[in-house]
């Protein structure tokens, strides 16, 4: 036992003082970012990271998607606003859609990745809060009357009044139709077809170029180019609102490592890059994430006004996409996006159309597990709105008026998919493991020499038996022959008398 005593307490010794090395060079997470360094690129050979990226789905092979709901403003009042009186509007909705996002003509260039999202939309029939079925009657802004009077405004009488004989005599800037209709396409002819999300199912995105990561796995994902354009100064108007950065929108991760304070979204529908602040960590089930919010000054105005026309008025939270939607639709549309409700505006436009904007529902984040990089939970929400102005107006107003058409919400959340979320937490925990490695060497040791200290107090304990025994024969021993001395007295005395 005293040998094993001595094995025992010279290993966890030697445990004890190599953990504390380990810890304070921090070799455990230098191992976690090799490990990381090596598998989360962006490459066809790297199968597992290229599978998430280019289409997630869950372990039982059935695709990902993020859940769509569109929320649709019913103008209450249309003879009035046709006339030019204040809209009254009522939300109706959510109408829901799971969208599918697949990468598609890929091709890999040196430390660059290219590609496109291909998107597709299926009706979520089943959700029992998708009451809405998309055949209700709205009415709402005519978006192509307004470009078409802006057009009009341009010509001489001659041509205006050939123009306004193909335009159908029933056209107005207050139409009439289903959910469905608004959202999909409406019109009577090719030149007045029009949709908010017309011929987006199946459809095919500009070309995005990212970084792979195989020089610096933080650049993984990292937007270079979209559509061939390396800045955005051909679409906005400053050159704050010239960069293109951070990751794609349509992306399942972002750079791993980050440790970022700030994430850069690059946003297609918007044409432009958000960015989002670390405000907390928190935990997806049992994972740790760190939670990124939009925060209020990157809608203020003072940061928005490369993101307005000449001749518009900036507003908080809100930007023209009028340039966005020529280079997406080959049309300069009329329409500003804000957050639902107008949440973080003006609150002239809340008061006005007497909306409830609110923070948890109607604001975006991300919540992003940072070893990994891996999106865990996400929400992208904004508003569309129809900027109306008073030159194109029939009813003559006296100011331009801003009409809300719709917002959007789109979601996504990893508890939705439980196969995913336990096969990607055992991966968490193999390299949460790797990182307190010295943590778990120090335990170990300690647990180590306690049980030596146990050992050794037993060695002790029986080491000190046998001589307690002695010493207790030795006393019962001099007691007897004290006895015997006083019986052999007795003895000579009775004797002598």
């Amino acid at each position: 036992m005293l040998k094993c005593f001595w094995i025992l307490l010279c290993l966890s010794l030697l445990i004890l003082v190599a953990s504390f090395l380990l810890y304070i060079t921090d070799i455990g997470t230098l191992a976690c970012n090799w490990i990381i360094h090596k598998i989360f690129y962006l490459s066809s050979e790297n199968g597992l990271l290229w599978q998430i990226w280019e289409e997630p789905k869950n372990p039982e092979g059935a695709k990902i998607h993020s859940n769509f709901d569109f929320y649709i403003w019913n103008i209450t009042n249309p003879t009035e606003v046709a006339k030019g009186l204040t809209p009254a509007i009522a939300e109706i909705g959510p109408y829901c859609f799971a969208n599918f996002v697949k990468k598609i003509d890929i091709r890999e260039e040196n430390d660059s990745v290219f590609y496109r999202n291909k998107q597709k939309f299926a009706e979520r029939k089943d959700d029992p809060k998708c009451k809405v079925t998309g055949k209700e009657t709205i009415y709402h802004i005519n978006v192509p009357f307004l470009v078409v009077e802006k057009r009009l405004a341009k010509m001489n009488m001659f041509m205006k009044g050939l123009a306004r004989s193909f335009i159908p005599s029933d056209w107005s800037l207050i139409q009439k139709h289903s959910i469905e209709e608004k959202l999909k396409s409406y019109g009577q002819t090719d030149t007045t077809e029009f949709g908010f999300f017309m011929n987006q199912n199946e459809s095919k995105s500009f070309e995005f170029e990212a970084k792979s990561g195989k020089q610096n796995v933080k650049d993984t994902g990292k937007i270079t180019s979209w559509n061939g354009r390396k800045d955005l100064s051909d679409i906005w108007f400053s050159p704050d609102a010239f960069t293109l950065q951070g990751s794609d929108s349509n992306s399942p991760m972002v750079p791993p490592l980050a440790n970022a304070s700030r994430l850069d979204i690059f946003v297609d529908l918007l044409c432009r890059s958000l960015y989002f602040e670390r405000t907390e960590q928190s935990r997806v089930s049992k994972i740790k994430v760190d939670v990124y919010n939009v925060p209020l000054e990157e809608l203020k105005k003072e940061n928005n006004r490369g993101y307005w026309k000449r001749g518009l008025t900036n507003r908080d939270g809100m930007i023209d996409l009028s340039s966005c939607m020529e280079l997406t639709f080959g049309e300069s549309a009329p329409l500003i996006a804000s957050l639902p409700h107008f949440l973080y505006a003006a609150k002239g436009l809340e008061n006005l159309f007497n909306v409830r904007p609110s923070i948890e529902e109607h604001s975006s984040f991300i919540k992003v597990e940072p070893m990994t990089g891996i999106i865990l939970e996400a929400a992208k929400r904004f508003q569309l709105n129809t900027f109306v102005s008073k030159n194109f107006h029939p009813g003559k107003p006296k100011n331009n008026t801003i009409i809300p058409a719709f917002w959007l919400s789109q979601t996504f959340s990893a508890v939705d998919h439980p196969g995913l979320l336990t096969k990607f937490g055992q991966q968490i925990r193999w390299l949460v493991l790797v990182t307190n490695f010295p943590l778990v060497l120090l335990v170990i040791a300690i647990c180590g020499n306690l049980a030596a200290f146990f050992i050794g107090f037993k060695i002790h304990s029986q080491a000190r038996r046998p001589r307690r025994s002695q010493a207790r024969s030795l006393k019962e021993l001099g007691q007897i022959e004290s006895c015997s001395n006083e019986t052999l007295e007795r003895q000579n005395l009775t004797t002598i008398s």
